[in-house]
């Protein structure tokens, strides 16, 4: 009986000692990770990239993408050269709803989403919609599958013309070869296409 007590009043202790190991192991386990979970979010807070966006902004210190184009010969891009971005992209409360908050890592070097109106370019003194129809009228790029010529400078008057047609659709001003004239021809034709899907230019003429 001796011998079962003392053994067993050797395990308490042996039990006890393990227990309270263990509790330990666990805090210190923890408080580290905490510590460096708060110091790496410091870091990366003070690697953050804040924008502040005006008119007056040089965009391209950023857009390293769309600054590229600026010498590139074979982008449309390269024929505006002489003008400031906000020329074209003028849609200043937008533009500045996009920056609002903003603080990234990395500066985004392409635009992620800008439209440019046809007004923009048709009402700034640099191009004349009269004069370019003019110039294309015999134009038979955007011809259909029923011999139909279209003017891509003179559509039609219809709702889906004039609000998603614009100049940009077919116009590409930042990308390599946008200012081809096969580069041209193939976004007007996909433009169109992306509503006349039988390649038929004139509605309901399908089957006819």
């Amino acid at each position: 009986m001796k011998g079962l007590m003392t053994g067993h009043t050797n395990v308490l202790p042996g039990v006890f000692v393990a227990t309270l190991a263990l509790v330990l192991a666990l805090a210190v386990g923890c408080a580290p990770k905490e510590a460096s979970s708060e110091k790496a979010d410091t870091s990366d807070k003070g690697d953050l990239i804040q924008v502040t966006w005006s008119a007056e902004s040089d965009c391209e210190s950023c857009h390293t993408t769309e600054a590229g184009a600026r010498t590139d010969e074979t982008t449309l891009h390269a024929q505006h050269a002489e003008d400031a971005c906000i020329s074209c992209h003028d849609d200043e409360q937008t533009l500045a709803s996009a920056h609002k908050d903003y603080a990234e890592k990395d500066p985004a070097v392409k635009l992620k989403k800008t439209k440019v109106a046809s007004e923009t370019c048709l009402t700034s003194g640099c191009h004349d919609q009269a004069e370019i129809a003019a110039a294309t009228a015999s134009e038979t790029a955007l011809t259909d599958t029923k011999g139909k010529v279209v003017n891509p400078h003179d559509l039609p008057v219809h709702d889906d013309h004039v609000k998603g047609v614009t100049c940009a659709s077919c116009h590409k001003m930042h990308g390599a070869g946008t200012a081809e004239v096969d580069a041209v021809y193939k976004a007007s034709k996909a433009t169109c296409l992306s509503c006349h899907h039988n390649e038929v230019y004139e509605c309901h003429t399908c089957h006819t």
